[in-house]
């Protein structure tokens, strides 16, 4: 059985919670960072329940639902006190007049509300009071853009495009991406992969933000991120030659990665990463 310990600055970007054994042994910790505020997602975004609680007791609850750090079930809640005016959507006044140490006071009430998944920065509506806070583990998340072009797909924590209609070099492609704000797309889990593999025709192939043209056999993303999770082919990296040029750049073809040449036009996948957690 555990028990919380709630340890907090007096700073509204972060909370931080210690949860122990009975007995005082550390068991783990983890941070919220406050990432928005005075806007909120559509009620229907909290699919994982509401209460009345505390900004402490939200944090706690959100942490709670979410037992294994690498398989998040609650990955950020939004809290709205109470005090400014009740329920979520009608305060009549923003946060000023309460201190941020305040805010942090067990008997300063509100309403809590998990997410299972980040949404989408263009649903965010004004909601006075508001405070949407990330969950993360041990280490600090990156944090994104805010925002990604209407013809982007939102999964969770980040948006993607598959371009299908086009083909172009692994570094053309690259530049379209960037002109999207975006880049080639960074596969860090299985669970994303997923996601990206359910959208993409399996037999053609499409470049993908990794590739080892700075040193050879040193596979790195494009976000400049070594190689972590991966899905080679069987047999494959193998850097077939073909007239003198070898193959330093990453495809997802058939449901796996391949490496291929470079300057051979492909279709690709664009990403823009609102959190990496």
């Amino acid at each position: 059985m555990t028990r919380a310990h709630e340890m907090m600055t007096t700073t509204t970007t972060t909370l931080v919670f210690t949860l122990c054994l009975v007995g005082g042994v550390a068991e783990g910790m983890s941070t919220f960072l406050l990432v928005t505020q005075n806007v909120a997602p559509p009620p229907s975004t909290a699919n994982l329940g509401a209460s009345t609680t505390s900004l402490a007791g939200c944090g706690l609850a959100c942490f709670n639902a979410a037992p294994d750090n690498n398989n998040m079930t609650c990955l950020a809640f939004l809290w709205t006190p109470t005090p400014l005016g009740g329920e979520r959507g009608n305060n009549h006044n923003n946060n000023n007049n309460v201190s941020d140490t305040t805010l942090f006071a067990p008997s300063v009430e509100g309403l809590c509300e998990l997410l299972a998944c980040l949404p989408h920065p263009a649903s965010l509506q004004s909601s006075p009071a508001a405070q949407m806070y990330v969950l993360r583990g041990r280490t600090t998340p990156y944090y994104g853009p805010d925002a990604a072009p209407a013809s982007y797909v939102m999964a969770c924590t980040f948006a993607y495009r598959v371009y299908s209609k086009v083909k172009l070099t692994y570094s053309k492609a690259e530049d379209h991406c960037a002109d999207d704000g975006a880049s080639l797309i960074i596969i860090k889990d299985a669970e994303q992969e997923k996601i990206v593999l359910d959208a993409l025709n399996q037999g053609e192939g499409y470049w993908m933000g990794l590739s080892d043209r700075e040193v050879e056999g040193v596979w790195r993303w494009a976000d400049g991120s070594s190689l972590g999770y991966s899905n080679w082919d069987r047999g494959q990296p193998n850097n077939y030659i073909l007239r003198g040029s070898d193959q330093d750049c990453a495809m997802l073809y058939r449901g796996a990665w391949n490496d291929h040449h470079c300057l051979h036009p492909l279709r690709f996948v664009c990403q823009i990463t609102f959190v990496q957690l």
